[in-house]
């Protein structure tokens, strides 16, 4: 299967800026633990985790920016 996708200078700061905000939220997410997680009165910011098996988790973050877009990206972390 081959995908591609086409940026316009618009469209590509807007791809790289969303990204670049996931990345920021799940980092904050492992600094500040269960204070962004349970704390947060942010109807925008979703934050699950869910155990995979005994040595691995996964870590999904829904946000939905200004204009209500729902972006949603996991993150697989190992559990020591």
């Amino acid at each position: 299967m081959i995908v591609s996708a086409v940026f316009t200078k618009k469209t590509t700061a807007k791809f790289y800026d969303t990204q670049n905000k996931m990345n920021e939220l799940f980092f904050i997410a492992q600094l500040q633990g269960d204070s962004l997680i349970y704390d947060s009165m942010d109807e925008n910011l979703i934050i699950e985790e869910e155990i995979i098996n005994t040595g691995l988790k996964k870590i999904k973050i829904e946000y939905k920016d200004s204009a209500q877009i729902k972006f949603e990206k996991s993150f697989y972390v190992q559990i020591p």
